[in-house]
């Protein structure tokens, strides 16, 4: 189980508390940003198995930003597309 938290620096934080993933340390780890809102995190599981974690805020300039991949490699931030 991976926590993700807005910090008092307004930026991304971690936490692995279950589990032990390879090359995550323990203790809470900043994923950088500057963050105005909370944090939503989701992780697509298919057939038993883990596989894309996205994890959504909202940026300094109100607009929804993202992290995605394969835990724990998290791509850079990436503008939420919205098309109408």
């Amino acid at each position: 189980m991976v926590a993700f938290v807005r910090g008092t620096d307004n930026a991304l934080w971690y936490n692995e508390f279950s589990g032990h993933t390879t090359g995550v340390t323990a203790g809470w780890h900043s994923m950088q940003g500057k963050l105005t809102s909370g944090v939503t995190a989701l992780t697509q599981q298919e057939l038993g198995r883990y596989w894309r974690t996205s994890v959504f805020v909202l940026g300094t300039d109100n607009r929804a930003w993202y992290k995605i991949g394969i835990w724990p490699a998290l791509s850079g931030w990436m503008h939420v597309r919205i098309d109408c």
